[in-house]
């Protein structure tokens, strides 16, 4: 299969959150999609979690904390496909939520980046993620 899309997910002590967003990603994600978790020094199970709950997952376990940037960078250089999503680990994807966004990314190659709406565990928009450009 051809690569199609690449989820980058840093960690850094947060196993539960980390099993409910792979959870999500293994429910959702479309074929041709590699999972890359990047692991900030945890020492705190996820590794152990990665490779026995999900060993599909490429995992890069980090003996420090490198930082967000750094981790992400480190999967984004391992990874193959043309898109690639940086998923933080208390994210949880929902159906179809991939497939528009490689949609609008695929037919619209004016788009060098997309993200999508982020919304509460009860469905409400979470006004927290809107950003505004500077002014």
């Amino acid at each position: 299969m051809t690569a199609l899309l690449d989820v980058a997910v840093v960690s850094h002590r947060c196993r539960d959150l980390l099993q409910r967003c792979l959870t999500s990603i293994e429910e959702h994600a479309p074929p041709g999609t590699t999972t890359w978790v990047v692991d900030n020094a945890s020492n705190d199970g996820t590794v152990g979690l990665v490779q026995e709950r999900f060993p599909a997952v490429r995992l890069i376990a980090n003996n420090r904390n490198v930082g967000f940037a750094a981790a992400t960078n480190a999967a984004i250089r391992e990874g193959a496909a043309p898109y690639v999503l940086a998923l933080n680990p208390d994210a949880e994807l929902r159906a179809r939520t991939l497939d528009v966004l490689l949609e609008l990314m695929r037919e619209r190659p004016d788009v060098g980046i997309a993200g999508c709406r982020l919304e509460r565990l009860d469905g409400t928009f979470d006004h927290a993620s809107r950003r505004s450009f500077p002014t």
